[in-house]
């Protein structure tokens, strides 16, 4: 039984952290990125944050951006499944600004946001 416990917790201890697709949408990311006139914060209300301590929580969000500047159409394409993460992520890139796409121009876009449980402060994608 301890043997098994010990096997178990070093499984656990041993799974990558996620990324929510940051290695295989790099490209993307960095464009859109560079697309950012003004980002707002994550905020997240770290008592109702899900896991353990110091687990790290992603969400990649797909999104078009109108020729105001908004993001629309957004869509979760990955998370490491943590509804408040999720919603905190959508609310903070409805308050980004983005360089307007062209006229007639529909380019689907990509940020990661991250934050780590009860660790380090939520960042947004430009904070690196």
């Amino acid at each position: 039984m301890i043997i098994l416990t010990a096997l178990l917790a070093a499984q656990v201890v041993a799974l990558p952290l996620p990324d929510c697709g940051r290695a295989a949408h790099k490209s993307a990311i960095a464009l859109t990125e560079s697309l950012i006139v003004k980002a707002a914060p994550l905020e997240i209300p770290y008592v109702e944050m899900g896991q353990g301590q110091g687990d790290e929580e992603c969400v990649r969000l797909v999104f078009n951006i109108s020729n105001g500047g908004a993001a629309t159409d957004i869509e979760v394409a990955e998370s490491s499944r943590d509804m408040i993460m999720n919603l905190a992520a959508i609310r903070a890139l409805r308050k980004y600004t983005f360089k307007s796409a062209s006229q007639g121009t529909i380019q689907t876009n990509t940020l990661v946001f991250t934050s780590r449980v009860g660790g380090e402060m939520p960042h947004s994608p430009n904070d690196h």
